[in-house]
């Protein structure tokens, strides 16, 4: 989905106009040859707000599948894939869980600062619950910070900010914090 997204966006990066401060954008004029009005919103790829910034929390086990993993937590995930699973039926069985928890801001996509209140109003006992399970050597905690350049002249791309609270809310989960930045620039970019 995400290589859709950068598709799209190369492709009417003139029509589509930057606002406000959550990586939305506004459609001025036509897209992909069809007024704004005209667009098929059934297609997964025509999506209105793009942001440079995704994040989730994972949690990977060796031992746990992904419903003994929400028992420990009290919650359940947005996704999971449980041990010996496979992605293909031609593919190895999976030898660990994934037990995934996407952070989602209300107003659409954001900024790290932006989705940092939705980590931290998962609570104090959601963290304490993350950091037993962590601290019993059965998974590992991570938060995931995904960020795409896309427009090295967007200030909304540069940049990460994490605030002390939330660094104290990842050490009380026993969570890493995994950074991951790709450069997606056309070659004209360069």
């Amino acid at each position: 989905m995400w290589a859709a997204h950068r598709q799209f966006m190369r492709q009417n990066r003139d029509t589509l106009v930057q606002g406000g401060s959550q990586g939305m954008y506004e459609i001025r004029g036509y897209v992909n040859g069809a007024p704004p009005g005209m667009l098929d919103r059934s297609d997964e790829t025509q999506v209105p707000a793009v942001s440079a910034f995704r994040m989730y929390l994972r949690v990977v086990s060796e031992s746990l599948q992904p419903e003994e993993i929400s028992a420990r937590l009290g919650t359940g995930p947005d996704e999971a894939t449980a041990i010996g699973s496979r992605r293909r039926p031609q593919s190895p069985p999976r030898a660990h869980a994934t037990w995934i928890r996407h952070v989602l801001a209300a107003g659409g996509p954001g900024r790290p600062e932006d989705l940092e209140p939705v980590v931290l109003g998962w609570g104090p006992e959601f963290a304490a619950a993350l950091g037993r399970l962590a601290g019993s050597g059965e998974a590992d905690v991570c938060l995931v910070v995904v960020q795409e350049f896309t427009d090295p002249e967007d200030p909304q791309q540069k940049g990460i900010f994490l605030s002390a609270a939330l660094l104290a809310w990842l050490a009380e989960a026993g969570a890493s914090l995994d950074i991951d930045q790709y450069v997606y620039l056309d070659r004209d970019d360069q």
